[in-house]
């Protein structure tokens, strides 16, 4: 499908030259992706031109976006955070310290210790 008149000023602006331009980079890449842009809307597309507009690195970012999505579910479930059926995450906002896997380590094999900011209050020590 063609450029929307509002995708036209997702990047760009009204200026007609620039809005050929965006029109003819959408239909491009729509034409590139195939069937992946089905269903796809013309501001969605528009998002991977605007980083920069060319079609094949867009076409990439599109297509490695999706695999993300597809192999990474549960980063964009909608699972609500209860606190009552979730220890680690009640443990996280009492204490402002995260319980790290066992195997994320430092380069050196040291391991690591993950601090929420907001629950670190430097000026005791440092005089900030």
């Amino acid at each position: 499908s063609p450029a929307s008149q509002d995708s036209l000023s997702f990047g760009f602006h009204q200026d007609s030259t620039e809005g050929e331009a965006f029109k003819f980079l959408t239909i491009s890449l729509r034409q590139n992706l195939g069937q992946d842009a089905k269903g796809i809307s013309d501001d969605e597309l528009g998002r991977y031109l605007h980083w920069k507009p060319d079609v094949n690195c867009a076409a990439e970012r599109f297509r490695a976006y999706r695999t993300f999505r597809r192999e990474n579910p549960y980063v964009f479930d909608d699972k609500p955070l209860l606190l009552s059926q979730d220890p680690k995450l009640t443990f996280l906002l009492q204490n402002g310290m995260v319980i790290a896997p066992e195997e994320l380590v430092a380069k050196d094999g040291s391991a690591v210790v993950i601090l929420r900011a907001a629950k670190c209050d430097l000026s005791a020590h440092y005089d900030c």
